[in-house]
């Protein structure tokens, strides 16, 4: 994912593989299901808190869309209105302009790389509809835990 650093996923695998301290391939294979759910999992509310950002960016925007067109006339329905080169009055030419420097700021603010993974996930919903298989992953892979065991000389199972 952008914004993570592969050293940090290096050192979370490392500290979980040394605290299960698995034995053998069936072990060795659990311990590695169990790091990519937790490490997958951790996402969660990093992916939520950047989408709640996004919405309040894309807020800002669209308000600031409005008080730009605030200040533009145009000549009939929407449609066609979308297709003629509006006009501000005189009167309004600072406001509108402020109004214009406002919608940058807040469009600039909305071009933010954290954001990046929020339009993914717009485009393409399968990871979130799916997110179900890697808690389903993650409760199967505690059960199997709690099957085996963790003792004093890590993960084993009877």
């Amino acid at each position: 994912m952008p914004n993570e650093n592969p050293d940090d996923f290096d050192s979370f695998r490392a500290g979980l593989l040394t605290s299960l301290d698995p034995q053998g391939a069936l072990e060795g294979a659990l311990a590695e299901k169990i790091v990519a759910d937790l490490w997958r999992l951790r996402r969660i509310p990093i992916v939520e808190a950047a989408s709640y950002r996004r919405g309040c960016k894309e807020l800002l925007v669209q308000q600031a869309e409005e008080a730009v067109r605030q200040y533009e006339s145009t000549e009939g329905d929407r449609l066609i209105a979308s297709l003629e080169e509006k006009e501000v009055a005189s009167c309004d030419r600072q406001a509108h302009a402020d109004a214009e420097r406002r919608l940058a700021l807040a469009r600039a603010e909305f071009d933010d790389s954290a954001f990046d993974v929020t339009r993914v996930l717009q485009m393409s919903p399968e990871p979130f509809l799916n997110l179900w298989r890697h808690e389903v992953a993650l409760s199967r892979s505690r059960e199997a835990i709690m099957l085996c065991g963790i003792g004093s000389s890590g993960l084993f199972c009877y």
